[in-house]
């Protein structure tokens, strides 16, 4: 009987141990990849943790500057020309995704105070003046009867517009108008 020696596999290079074959090589591997990985995933939640954090507070971007500047300008402007009810009543918007308000809300509300809107001496939105609607004193209208559509007739070519006073006219199904 012929003696077989043991059987060894053939030298191989890239694996120079047998028992090491690729799938050994790729447990060894195996911690690099699972580092990686985790490296990986760690700066995707901290990207994510700066993104989320940061949207919720007021960017200063050029367009949302520049409509504050317009909204300061706009307050000023009607504080200056005593526009009462624009002043306190007209909503403005302090840009895309701000908070909306009037001109009195925005100088009188502490939340706002970095928007930079100004007090306005001149107006009392609270002790406002009563404005006279009726139709003459108040408008510069006169009661008429009005034309077949409902509208005031124009006069010697001047038109006339139908307006609501907040008096009643000496005569019944009379209209207000005014130039």
């Amino acid at each position: 009987m012929k003696h077989h020696p043991t059987h060894h596999a053939p030298h191989n290079p890239t694996y120079p141990n047998h028992k090491r074959g690729p799938v050994h090589h790729l447990m060894e591997n195996k911690n690099l990849v699972v580092a990686i990985v985790a490296v990986f995933v760690l700066i995707i939640i901290v990207g994510a943790f700066f993104l989320f954090t940061r949207e919720d507070e007021v960017s200063e971007s050029p367009i949302q500057s520049t409509t504050v500047n317009s909204l300061v300008q706009t307050c000023d402007s009607w504080c200056n020309a005593v526009q009462i009810n624009d002043w306190c009543d007209f909503e403005l918007s302090a840009g895309e995704n701000l908070a909306k308000g009037s001109c009195y809300g925005f100088a009188n509300s502490p939340l706002y105070t970095q928007l930079g809107v100004k007090k306005c001496s001149t107006i009392d939105c609270n002790n406002r003046p009563e404005v006279d609607n009726t139709c003459v004193s108040g408008l510069g209208g006169v009661w008429d009867t009005p034309n077949s559509e409902d509208q005031c007739s124009s006069i010697n070519g001047i038109i006339r517009f139908v307006v609501a006073p907040t008096d009643e006219p000496q005569t019944p199904e009379q209209v207000c108008c005014v130039e």
